[in-house]
């Protein structure tokens, strides 16, 4: 006893330590966000509530008390809804402290009361994608809330938040989860081996990472990377391209000087390679299961409530009953973002009768598979509502930098996803959001469904999406339509000055 009692003491240390080197290492990996609305902090190891504190004088609390309150669908990491309890903080005034519905269900019984009261038309769905901390997610949600009812057309939105933070996963996979299901008392024990195990791929993949990086820095020299035109001619009608580029990584001094410093940083990026390639696999892993299990939760989990059902089945079931039974006048408008489409992806697949107006996937870490065998035979079958797959330049995912020291891992996630984090077994199962992936098998898709496809391909232009996490900036007014369907010249500087003017007058 008194062994195994020293043994449990000396794995409960040794996570302690662990905790605090991965957080340690957290602003080198993750970089930092900047969010000029509000701040928001949480501490899920203590029940306390959100502290939202007012940062911009144009968002008031009782905006953001409306926001948290009654467009935010918040899920835990073991799928459930998550009712958010908080505080905000907007000097001069007095602090006001409430909290969400208990239940999911009155919750979206509000949702629909105001879009019959208030005639709202529209209902526009956001889910945020992988590697957003708790925090960003709630934050983000806010701002979009704020920003889409101030522009008064008739659009209700709601945020869905899921725990999808980086080092979050990992650790959870690492102390709490093997092989899909929840066993602490056997993850605890097995995992100084687990972490042993994940590096000692990392490390062996070591010559697999260097020839990756390589195989980046050889394909950013080359103009080819910035052709959108695809091997089989793709209409224009399906495609908008954008400019004309002609671009590589040695046209301009700064250029130069980046290439440099690309070289330069090259052996670092090796070292730290296993890291990514090693523990951000089976972070991934946890990732991916954390958008299954918000529609089909773990059996051996405790659940008085809600039996097997995750938060976001429970949510468009409960949405689908009321709009079938209500018939309020009203259309969806689903988008998602990176990991976000994969659980679009399945909202579509489960509830494929709701009624959609607009799908929307930016960066789309779906599999192509995945969105073929979903969300394509409602395209080939109706014309209700249009799809839309934003991406960007394969030179735009290949020259990706991470930190700003260029010292992890370069490319995109969807280039990480494609080539570390995962080993597709066919073209199919790579990410749909990559052109470079969707150019080769656009004909796959029937021609009906591509009548009703828009692929939005981004440039260099200002204002356009640069970086894979550039998607869901607030600043580019991803929820409109002329983000999704706005062509390089005019038509994109007047959805961008629009976009500016708006957020300078209402957000920040």
């Amino acid at each position: 006893m008194f062994v195994i009692m020293s043994f449990v003491k000396k794995i409960q240390l040794f996570q302690r330590y662990l905790r605090f080197a991965c957080f340690a290492l957290l602003p080198l990996l993750a970089g930092c966000a900047s969010h000029a609305v509000l701040i928001v902090k949480h501490n899920d190891h203590e029940n306390i509530p959100y502290q939202a504190k007012c940062i911009s004088k144009k968002i008031n609390k009782q905006t953001i008390a409306d926001a948290l309150k009654k467009h935010i669908v918040d899920i835990d990491k073991q799928g459930q809804f998550s009712p958010i309890k908080f505080s905000i903080n907007c000097p001069p005034d007095t602090l006001l402290e409430e909290k969400q519905e208990s239940k999911i269900e009155k919750l979206v019984e509000h949702i629909i009361s105001n879009l019959e009261t208030e005639n709202f038309q529209e209902l526009l769905i956001y889910i945020h994608g992988g590697l957003v901390t708790r925090e960003a997610g709630i934050e983000s949600a806010v701002e979009l809330t704020h920003a889409v009812l101030g522009e008064k057309n008739n659009v209700y939105p709601v945020s869905i938040v899921w725990r999808s933070g980086g080092w979050e996963s990992y650790i959870d996979q690492l102390f709490n989860v093997r092989n899909g299901k929840v066993d602490q008392p056997l993850a605890i024990a097995t995992s100084p081996f687990k972490l042993g195990s994940d590096l000692g791929r990392g490390f062996m993949d070591t010559p697999y990472a260097g020839g990756l990086e390589a195989h980046r820095l050889f394909l950013s020299l080359r103009n080819q990377l910035n052709d959108c035109l695809d091997v089989n001619g793709n209409n224009k009608e399906t495609v908008i391209c954008p400019e004309p580029q002609d671009f590589s990584a040695l046209d301009k001094a700064s250029d130069v000087l980046d290439t440099a410093r690309y070289l330069l940083m090259t052996p670092v990026r090796i070292g730290t390679a296993p890291f990514v390639n090693g523990l951000g696999r089976s972070g991934y892993e946890n990732m991916i299961r954390r958008t299954r299990e918000a529609f089909l939760r773990d059996t051996h989990l405790p659940s008085e409530i809600d039996g097997h059902k995750g938060a976001v089945y429970l949510f468009f079931e409960e949405l689908q009953k009321r709009i079938t039974a209500q018939k309020p006048n009203v259309t969806i408008t689903l988008i998602g973002h990176s990991m976000g489409t994969m659980l679009v992806n399945e909202i579509i697949r489960q509830f494929p009768d709701l009624p959609y107006k607009h799908v929307v996937f930016m960066g789309a870490a779906v599999s192509i598979r995945d969105f073929q065998n979903v969300v394509v035979p409602r395209l080939s079958n109706q014309e209700t509502f249009r799809f839309y797959n934003l991406s960007l330049l394969p030179v735009a995912e290949t020259r990706e930098m991470n930190d700003s020291f260029n010292a992890i891992p370069s490319g995109s996630l969807l280039e990480w996803i494609d080539d570390m984090l995962t080993s597709p077994p066919a073209l199919a199962d790579r990410t749909l959001g990559k052109w470079a992936n969707t150019r080769d098998v656009m004909l796959i898709f029937p021609e009906e469904a591509r009548k009703n496809m828009t692929i939005r391909v981004f440039g260099e232009r200002k204002g356009q999406p640069q970086e894979h996490g550039q998607f869901n900036d607030i600043k580019r007014c991803f929820w409109r339509e002329s983000f999704w369907t706005a062509r390089d010249g005019l038509e994109w500087d007047e959805h961008y000055k629009k976009c500016s003017d708006f957020l300078e007058k209402n957000l920040f």
